[in-house]
């Protein structure tokens, strides 16, 4: 049976209607969801990450002596949280927990008032080492494998950002009190500089030196650091520094020559000098090929 003009037009209208109606569903309902479920996976990831970082900086604390059962039960608390799908819950415990670890680390036990300096000078510098040479924990199948945000897999990476955040604070408070924080306020400054540029090598010995520089061998880091600024500059152009203390070493060097510490072998972009990670064939910096 053939159909009318009429029919015909009436059939045309009804299928524009439907076209329009899942149009409009699709553009303001399913995309809608999508971004949703976009955000819950990236606040997922990053809960997961501010976890993953605290528990390694608790074990490294932990080495030096501190009480660290505040931090880690906090750090238990956000892992459940994750669990549960709270995760902003989870990101604000693992802050609180890292707020608690500052704290720790200025509670180590009592000291003769005149080697104050002096053991706080050689206890940043041991956090710093252990710290690099922490090997990354595997993870249990307990754990959430899902995916993750890209992190940075220097061996330098998590020290450097850990100190930075050290130093900040310690710098504060000296501030405060009416200290004089101008050459550990510079050099904290050239460590950010440096962190972001992604030489977390050198961003690593500026922040322990920023430290330095609060204490009662001000003077002397200064001008240390005014007299070396040549060697890191040739540091920038295919060299590394030593992670304990700031010292130029040539790429046949096993150990440090000053310190003695061991060298931490990084791979560096011959052409704009940034670190790259064990697995990276080109700089994610300026795209050139990475040896």
């Amino acid at each position: 049976m053939d159909l009318t003009d009429e029919e015909k037009l009436i059939y045309i209208a009804i299928l524009a209607v439907l076209m329009v109606f899942i149009l409009y569903f699709e553009l303001r309902v399913m995309r809608k969801k999508s971004k949703e479920v976009r955000s819950i996976s990236i606040k997922k990831d990053e809960a997961y990450n501010a976890i993953h970082t605290c528990r390694s900086v608790i074990e490294v604390v932990s080495r030096q002596g501190s009480d660290v059962s505040e931090s880690r039960s906090l750090v238990e608390k956000a892992r459940r949280e994750l669990d549960r799908g709270n995760y902003d819950t989870a990101i604000l415990l693992c802050e609180a927990s890292r707020d608690e670890l500052t704290k720790a680390r200025t509670k180590r036990p009592s000291i003769l008032e005149g080697d104050f300096h002096k053991a706080e000078k050689d206890h940043l510098e041991e956090v710093a080492e252990q710290i690099v040479k922490t090997p990354v924990r595997k993870l249990s199948e307990r754990e959430y494998t899902g995916t993750k945000l890209e992190v940075q897999s220097g061996p330098s990476y998590l020290a450097a950002k850990f100190e930075m955040n050290t130093a900040r604070g310690e710098i504060e408070k000296a501030s405060k009190n009416g200290d004089d924080v101008s050459a550990a306020s510079k050099l904290l400054s050239e460590s950010i500089r440096e962190f972001d540029s992604g030489n977390y090598t050198k961003a690593l010995s500026l922040s322990v030196r920023a430290k330095k520089a609060l204490s009662a061998e001000a003077d002397t880091i200064q001008l240390k650091h005014s007299a070396s600024d040549s060697s890191m500059i040739e540091a920038d152009r295919g060299s590394e520094l030593c992670s304990s203390c700031g010292s130029v070493l040539s790429t046949e060097d096993g150990f440090c020559g000053k310190c003695g510490t061991r060298r931490v072998k990084v791979r560096v972009c011959q052409s704009c000098g940034r670190e790259a990670s064990s697995d990276d064939k080109f700089c994610r910096k300026c795209g050139f090929r990475v040896k």
